[in-house]
């Protein structure tokens, strides 16, 4: 097995994800970002979409630098989370509202899941519902699933 040697500055460099990019039909617009939470605008590309647009909230993570079977050395980057983490490190909204209100409670510092845990409750409490069971839409107009991601979220990112 081939052994990485990075200087101390590059140990620290890591290649964040570059915004806006086109993906998959979709074009990714970066609309906030808190470390590493991200509230991105996602817009339809092809011509019979009508440029339909929704919203996604995104927890990047970090992939190590790696040696690749050539030889050639990949250096540390953000990645956008898999298909296989979208409920865990990534969710989609059809609401504006909605990924604001998830994003608001994850971009909490990360140093500190109680205050996170604690902060996401508060909000979900202001959506009306701490449950995804209970009938949707609270007071405040934010549908419950967000309120339920939040604490969902939260909760899995501190372990």
């Amino acid at each position: 097995m081939a052994t990485i040697h990075e200087t101390p500055a590059a140990a620290e460099a890591i290649r964040p994800v570059v915004f806006p990019f086109v993906r998959a039909g979709f074009r990714h617009a970066l609309l906030a970002r808190v470390g590493s939470v991200c509230l991105v605008e996602r817009t339809a590309t092809h011509p019979a979409s009508r440029g339909s647009v929704h919203w996604e909230v995104v927890v990047l993570r970090v992939r190590a630098a790696r040696v690749l079977p050539n030889g050639t050395l990949a250096v540390a980057a953000e990645q956008y989370p898999p298909t296989a983490r979208w409920g865990v490190a990534g969710w989609t909204y059809t609401s504006h509202a909605a990924a604001s209100v998830v994003f608001a409670a994850l971009a909490t510092p990360r140093g500190d899941p109680a205050r996170a845990l604690a902060r996401a409750r508060r909000v979900a409490a202001r959506g009306g519902c701490l449950h995804k069971n209970r009938p949707s839409g609270g007071e405040s107009g934010v549908p419950d699933d967000a309120a339920s991601t939040v604490l969902v979220a939260v909760e899995a990112l501190a372990e």
